[in-house]
């Protein structure tokens, strides 16, 4: 398998190839029927994208934001990113007006080109022949359904849950939770693919198995079922081996 780059608190990473000693922990004779993709750095790599976006909005209204409290973006909603934010550097408009001018510019970006983790695509669709699947995000619904359609992968997902369906974001397990509830499913059904620390700590509050993609597992020492590079290999015969079924 290949593998892949990024930044964590300013430092550049890189992960080795997959192998066993990356996913130690198999999941005992499980029947995993429902698998549940985070988005933004699991499925595309676009958390990068938005705090490229957030850290040249605030520098244009005087504010440079140190690296350690941009990485704060990763795995949360934009409305809870832009309180923590503005809170430590204030601008002379409210949350609102500041979330809307950021999504505005997050989008247009997007429009221009939806970075790929390596193997997601085509693992969305060797995976929906074989389990449920859904999408747990912090993004607002228009930005999922925009960039499932995009990647043209909408229809292999049957619920996507975004910021409008729960009331408390990761790292509450609501988000989660509510994933189960729509599809009626027990957590210990469910195996969640996650790369950040606050979805990760989400998955595994409401019980769920999760396999880390990226190195954030390593870095905040979280316990995850499995971690990997990215999704390249990854298909219905490599979760079932996983899972021992």
């Amino acid at each position: 398998m290949g593998t892949r780059s990024g930044f964590l608190n300013g430092n550049r990473w890189r992960l080795p190839k997959v192998s066993n000693e990356v996913c130690p922990n198999l999941m005992k004779n499980k029947l995993t029927t429902l698998l549940l993709f985070d988005l933004d750095g699991t499925i595309v790599d676009t958390e990068i994208c938005a705090i490229e976006v957030v850290g040249r909005y605030f520098l244009r209204h005087g504010h440079k934001v140190p690296e350690n409290d941009l990485d704060y973006l990763v795995g949360r909603t934009w409305a809870l990113s832009v309180a923590f934010l503005l809170e430590r550097y204030p601008i002379a408009k409210d949350l609102d007006a500041v979330e809307l001018e950021l999504l505005t510019e997050y989008r247009s970006v997007l429009a221009q080109s939806v970075p790929v983790i390596p193997g997601s695509v085509d693992a969305i669709i060797k995976l929906s022949s074989v389990f449920k699947l859904g999408v747990v995000s912090g993004s607002r619904r228009h930005d999922i359904e925009s960039i499932l359609q995009t990647l043209n992968i909408r229809k292999y997902f049957e619920h996507i849950i975004g910021f409008e369906d729960y009331s408390n974001g990761k790292p509450s397990p609501e988000p989660y939770l509510k994933a189960l509830s729509l599809f009626d499913v027990a957590a210990d059904s469910a195996l969640i693919f996650e790369d950040s620390a606050a979805g990760m700590t989400s998955a595994i509050a409401a019980g769920i198995d999760v396999v880390g993609i990226g190195g954030a597992a390593h870095q905040h020492s979280i316990p995850v079922l499995c971690q990997i590079p990215n999704f390249n290999g990854i298909d219905g015969a490599w979760v079932k081996a996983l899972s021992k079924q």
